[in-house]
């Protein structure tokens, strides 16, 4: 199904976006171009939305649609359609604000991107459990960077455009078999990256002022390098994880001028109520807590694939790192497992803890605490310990 989001304003309408976002109160037109859908339903945020006028007799279908006046206001606040009584899995991303363009918080990743030529240095902590034996737990920290000659570009693909803290967006599609994981995402993490990356070498460095280690270009990006660099799996640790680790650019690159980025270790932060049994059913809201991660918010990402009909679905939900809590909605959960269909579908729930600020040419440290498996079985909806 295609989508199509415009304000209406007195002379006609005008597309949805960022730089042209609607203020709460104001009257959108959703055009939907596919099968048709009966019985609807649209919610904005979280709050029921009046529908103002329907037209069904051709294609696309348009809803005339009231913005709440107490809607969150936001870059990409989700906006719900319920058809038949159920939840759609997809989620539309409409901007909401008062000013004549909405402005990203400072924990949003594309708020790093500022203008011109942009580079943005990445660590990740992570923390997963075995689906086998659920205290057994493997550590991984990851290192990444990304360099940009046209930021003043970029948008932000789905997995970027955060919801206003205590909302959940969600998407499904579906992939190539045998695909890379990573080429699959890329779609989702940069809408527009188009050749404008800047190529700084084969490799950058990092290293923990003692030992030195190369991060190599991921091949087919010019812009972007990825490794992991430690793994509790592994019999040797050449890094010190626990000091500040220091990605260099720009040494052996003719596009980029040398720099130096500082990855401090990523905060303390730890999911403290990870179910025991490896199994839960969804009869009601998935409640998660934490501890740690001090500022900026949590990041709740459930992710469900099915290899049998190479179909994927997420939802991102964000609350206040200071909530300790959040309740992740099973209408939610359901709508994503019904969309990649049974069999062998299988997924995680994963915990990351993203800092306030993000900064141009800086560091951006998140910690991430995994994870669930998602499955369904004989219908029923169950989450299992990975």
């Amino acid at each position: 199904m295609q989508v199509q989001v415009e304000n209406v304003r007195v002379g006609g309408g005008v597309a949805n976006r960022e730089d042209s976002p609607i203020a709460p109160g104001g009257t959108i037109r959703i055009s939907l171009t596919g099968p048709r859908l009966n019985r609807v339903a649209v919610e904005v945020g979280a709050e029921r939305a009046r529908i103002l006028r329907r037209e069904w007799k051709e294609s696309p279908q348009v809803l005339s649609v009231r913005v709440p006046a107490t809607a969150p206001e936001g870059c990409y606040v989700p906006v719900r359609l319920w058809a038949g009584g159920a939840m759609l899995p997809d989620s539309l991303p409409l901007a909401i604000s008062r000013m004549p363009a909405c402005k990203p918080p400072r924990y949003q990743p594309s708020d790093a991107w500022l203008s011109g030529r942009t580079g943005v240095a990445v660590r990740i902590h992570g923390k997963e459990w075995s689906l086998e034996n659920a205290a057994a737990t493997t550590t991984v920290d990851v290192a990444a960077g990304f360099l940009d000659g046209n930021a003043s570009s970029f948008r932000p693909g789905a997995l970027l455009r955060f919801p206003p803290a205590g909302h959940c967006s969600s998407r499904h599609g579906s992939y190539v078999r045998g695909t890379p994981t990573l080429e699959t995402l890329l779609p989702l993490l940069f809408e527009n990256v188009n050749g404008g990356e800047l190529h700084a070498g084969e490799s950058v460095s990092l290293d923990d002022g003692r030992y030195q280690m190369r991060i190599p270009l991921v091949v087919g990006h010019s812009g972007l390098y990825w490794r992991n660099v430690f793994s509790s799996q592994q019999l040797s640790q050449e890094l010190d994880t626990s000091r500040t680790l220091y990605m260099r650019a720009g040494q052996s690159g003719q596009e980029v001028t040398p720099l130096v980025a500082p990855l401090a270790p990523p905060q303390p932060f730890e999911w403290v109520n990870r179910p025991v049994s490896p199994a839960i059913r969804l009869i009601r809201d998935v409640r998660v807590e934490w501890n740690g991660g001090a500022g900026g918010v949590v990041l709740v990402a459930a992710a469900t694939v099915n290899p049998e009909t190479a179909r994927f679905g997420y939802c991102l939900c964000l609350a206040p790192a200071e909530a300790s809590r959040f309740d992740m909605p099973r209408e939610l959960l359901r709508s994503l497992a019904v969309a990649v269909g049974g069999g062998d579908a299988g997924g995680a729930l994963y915990l990351i803890h993203i800092p306030e600020g993000l900064s141009d040419l800086g560091s951006t440290q998140f910690s991430t605490s995994a994870a669930l498996r998602l499955s369904v079985v004989s219908g029923k909806v169950l989450f299992r310990l990975r």
